[in-house]
C-alpha cells in the first residue's frame, strides 16, 4: 500500500518537472513567464565550459553550442559545421532594423525610414510553377526570384559598381564592397614617417604624401647672421682698443688719478672735538663743546579729566592738554547693544510665527501620508496595469509593441571601466555604463551589517533554543495525535483506491476508443503545400506560396557624397548610409601644410627680426663708441685742474666763527651763534 502512494507521488512530481521553470540565484520565486531557465545575481556569473584549441575542435555539439577558449581568450559558437569566434570585429554598415507585419488579410506592412507606412500586397506576387516567383517592381519592370532565402553577400550585385576603398578597382557585389570597406578601415593610421633632409614623407597604409621642407632650411641665413655677428665682434674689439688708447693718453696727462685722495672723514670724540681727516694744511679740529645741550627736563605728570582731556606737565616748561574724547566708544557700544537686543526680540517673534504657521499647515493638510499616492506597475501577458490609479482605466494593452525581431546578440563584453558592450546581429551595437552597479562600497557596508546581524542572530538563537525545546515537546505530542489521523487516512485511502479501481474497470468496459494513437496527425510540406494527415473532416492542405521569401534584391547603387557619406541603395528595400568622414585626411593634411607654411613665415620673420636687432646693435655700438671717444676728448680739453691736492680745505673755529680755508670764491666764514643752545624749550602741544 505504501509503494502505491510513493509511486503516485513520483508521477505527480515528474509531471510538475515536465512543465516547470528553473530560476537560479537571487529572487528564485520570480521568473519571466517565457523563461525555461533564468540566472540572476549581482555578485556571481555564468561560466561557460573552458577548453583549449584542440579540445574545442574535438567537440561537435548541437548548433548554437558555446564554449570559452582559454588559448584565444574569447567565446566561440558552433554553427553546426564550424566554431566561430564571437570576438572577431570588422567593418559593418549602419543598418536600420525593419519589422514586417503580416496583416492576415493578404498584405504585409512596415514603416520605412521616413516614418511612412508601406503596404505589400501578396496578390501582386505570381507563382511561376517552377519554384520561381515574379512581381512588378516600382519602376514597372518584372522581377523574378527563387523562393529561397539562402543568399550570401557575394550574390547581391551592385547595379552600379563603385570603388569603395580607393584601390582603382570597382567592387561589383556587396561582399567585395564590405571587404573593401574593411581594408579601408584598417588603413586609418600613419604607418611610417621619413625625412630625407628636404622632403617629409608620411605613409598611411598603401598611400603616402610628401611636403617639401627645404624652405625651412635656415642654414644660409644663419651663416649670414653669424658673419654679421663676427664682424660686429671685430668692430667692437677695434673700438674697445681705441677707447683703451684714449684712456691711457688721458691717464698719462692727468696728475690726479687717485679715486680716493680727496675724500675726508669727520669724527667726534668724547670731548666734543670734531676732527676732519686728510686736511690740506693747518688745523683740522673744531671744539664743539660750546654747542652741547643741557636739555634734561622730566615730564612731571599726566592726568585725564572727566571730559576726556589728557593734561601733560613738564619740568620747567609749559604744560599742554590733549582732547581724547574722540576715543570714547561708550555711546556706540550702547547703540550696538540695543541692536543686539532688538535682533533677539525679532528672532524670537519670527520663530513663534513660524511655529504657528507649521501648526496651521498640519491642521489644514488633509493628506499627511507619505505613501498613499504611490503606485505599482504589473505586466501580465501584454497587459500593463497601474495599481492605485486616480480615476479611469488603469490598464494598457502593449500587444502592439511586441516585436517580431529575431536578431541574435552576437557578444557582450565588460570593459575595465565597467562599460558593457552589446553587439547585435545585423544592427547597431550599444554600450551601457554599469559603473553605477559597482557595489564594492555597498558590499563593505552590507558586510558590516551581516557581521552585526550574525552577532544578533547568535544572541537570538540562544533565546530561540529554549522555544525550540518547548516546541519539540509540543511537536512530539502533536505527532502522536497526527499518527492516529494518518492511520485513519490510510484506511480511507485504501477504500478510495479500491473504489477507484472498480470505477476504472467500469470505464474501460464502457470506453469504445481505447487506442492511444488513432487521433494523432502528422504535418507534411511538399513544395509550398502543407498537408495534415489523418484530418477530421474537410480540406487538409494549405498553400503557403504567399509566405515564400522574395529576398533577392540587388544593391542598385553606392555613392560617396562631398561630406564623405557612403549611400547604399537596395532594390525594393530601405537605403542606408555610412559616414566615412573619419577616413578623410584632407583636413589634417591641409592643417599640417598650413602649419608648415606658417612656420616658414615665422622663421623668415624671426630671421628678419634678428637681422634688424644685429644691425641696430651694430649702429648703437658704433654711436656709443663715437660718443664715448668724443666725451673723453672733450673732458681732456676742458679739464684744467690736474692737481691732486688743490681742492683740499681745512676748518677753523674761532669763537662762534667757523672758517673754511681754500674757498672757491666769496665769504668762507659761517657764524654759528644761532646754533648755541639756551636749554629753555617748552612743550607747545601734544596731539
Amino acid at each position: 500500500m505504501n509503494f502505491q502512494k510513493i509511486s503516485l507521488i513520483l508521477i505527480f512530481f515528474a509531471s510538475a518537472l515536465g512543465y516547470s521553470q528553473v530560476k537560479v540565484g537571487e529572487n528564485p520565486n520570480t521568473i519571466h513567464q517565457s523563461s525555461i531557465i533564468e540566472l540572476e545575481s549581482d555578485s556571481k556569473v555564468l561560466v561557460l565550459t573552458r577548453v583549449s584549441d584542440s579540445e574545442m575542435y574535438a567537440i561537435r555539439p548541437l548548433a548554437g553550442g558555446m564554449v570559452y577558449n582559454t588559448e584565444q581568450g574569447c567565446i566561440f559558437q558552433y554553427n553546426g559545421t564550424t566554431w566561430s569566434s564571437l570576438c572577431t570585429s570588422g567593418s559593418t554598415l549602419n543598418e536600420t532594423t525593419t519589422v514586417i507585419i503580416d496583416n492576415n488579410d493578404g498584405t504585409f506592412s512596415y514603416t520605412n525610414e521616413n516614418n511612412q507606412a508601406v503596404v505589400i500586397n501578396k496578390a501582386n506576387i505570381t507563382n511561376d510553377g517552377n519554384g520561381n516567383y515574379t512581381f512588378t517592381n516600382n519602376n514597372g519592370s518584372p522581377v523574378t526570384f527563387t523562393g529561397t532565402d539562402n543568399q550570401d553577400a557575394s550574390e547581391v550585385l551592385l547595379n552600379t559598381p563603385i570603388d569603395v576603398d580607393g584601390d582603382g578597382t570597382a567592387e561589383n557585389d556587396v561582399q567585395s564592397a564590405i571587404a573593401g570597406l574593411a581594408n579601408l578601415n584598417t588603413d586609418d593610421d600613419i604607418t611610417d614617417v621619413n625625412f630625407d633632409g628636404t622632403n617629409l614623407t608620411v605613409e598611411e597604409g598603401t598611400t603616402s604624401f610628401s611636403a617639401d621642407l627645404s624652405t625651412l632650411d635656415d642654414s644660409a641665413a644663419i651663416a649670414t647672421v653669424q658673419a654679421d655677428v663676427d664682424q660686429n665682434e671685430s668692430d667692437a674689439d677695434t673700438a674697445i682698443a681705441t677707447v683703451q688708447t684714449n684712456l691711457d693718453t688721458h691717464v698719462a696727462a692727468d696728475q690726479d688719478i687717485s679715486a680716493t685722495n680727496e675724500l675726508s672723514d669727520l669724527s667726534l670724540d668724547a670731548s666734543n672735538v670734531l676732527t676732519l681727516t686728510n686736511p690740506a694744511t693747518g688745523t683740522n679740529q673744531v671744539d664743539l663743546s660750546g654747542f652741547v645741550s643741557t636739555d634734561d627736563q622730566n615730564l612731571e605728570s599726566a592726568t585725564l579729566s572727566a571730559a576726556n582731556e589728557l593734561g601733560i606737565n613738564i619740568e620747567g616748561g609749559n604744560d599742554v592738554t590733549v582732547d581724547l574724547s574722540a576715543l570714547d566708544d561708550s555711546a556706540a557700544i550702547a547703540t550696538v547693544q540695543a541692536d543686539v537686543d532688538q535682533n533677539e526680540t525679532d528672532a524670537d517673534n519670527a520663530i513663534a510665527a513660524n511655529t504657528a504657521a507649521i501648526a496651521a499647515h498640519n491642521t489644514a493638510d488633509q493628506d499627511t501620508s507619505a505613501t498613499n499616492e504611490l503606485s505599482d506597475l504589473d505586466l501580465t501577458g501584454n497587459i500593463l496595469t497601474l495599481t492605485n490609479p486616480a480615476t479611469g482605466t488603469n490598464e494598457v494593452d502593449l500587444a502592439g509593441f511586441v516585436s517580431s525581431d529575431d536578431q541574435n546578440l552576437e557578444s557582450a563584453t565588460l570593459s575595465a571601466a565597467n562599460e558593457l558592450g552589446i553587439n547585435i546581429e545585423g544592427g547597431n551595437d550599444v554600450t551601457v555604463d554599469l559603473s553605477a552597479l559597482d557595489d564594492s562600497a555597498a558590499i563593505a557596508t552590507v558586510q558590516a551589517d551581516v557581521d552585526q546581524n550574525e552577532t544578533d542572530a547568535d544572541n537570538a538563537i540562544a533565546a530561540v533554543q529554549a522555544d525550540v525545546d518547548q516546541n519539540e515537546t509540543d511537536a512530539d505530542n502533536a505527532i502522536a495525535a497526527v499518527q492516529a489521523d494518518v492511520d485513519q487516512n490510510e484506511t480511507d485511502a485504501d477504500n478510495a483506491i479500491a473504489a477507484n479501481t472498480a470505477a476504472i474497470a467500469a470505464h474501460n468496459t464502457a470506453d469504445q476508443d481505447t487506442s492511444a494513437t488513432n487521433e494523432l496527425s502528422d504535418l507534411d510540406l511538399t513544395g509550398n503545400i502543407l498537408t495534415l494527415t489523418n484530418p477530421a473532416t474537410g480540406t487538409n492542405e494549405v498553400d503557403l506560396a504567399g509566405f515564400v521569401s522574395t529576398d533577392d534584391q540587388n544593391l542598385e547603387s553606392a555613392t560617396l557624397s562631398a561630406a564623405n557619406v557612403l549611400g547604399i541603395n537596395i532594390e525594393g528595400g530601405n537605403d542606408v548610409t555610412v559616414d566615412l568622414s573619419a577616413l578623410d585626411d584632407s583636413t589634417a593634411i591641409a592643417t599640417v601644410q598650413a602649419d608648415v607654411d606658417q612656420n616658414e613665415i615665422d622663421a623668415d620673420n624671426a630671421i628678419a627680426a634678428v637681422q634688424a636687432d644685429v644691425d641696430q646693435n651694430e649702429t648703437d655700438a658704433d654711436n656709443a663708441i663715437a660718443a664715448n671717444t668724443a666725451a673723453i676728448a672733450a673732458h681732456n680739453t676742458a679739464d684744467q685742474d690736474t692737481s691732486a691736492t688743490n681742492e683740499l680745505s681745512d676748518l677753523d673755529l674761532t669763537g662762534n666763527i667757523l672758517t673754511l680755508t681754500n674757498p672757491a670764491t666769496g665769504t668762507n666764514e659761517v657764524d654759528l651763534a644761532g646754533f648755541v643752545s639756551t636749554d629753555d624749550q617748552n612743550l607747545e602741544s601734544a596731539t
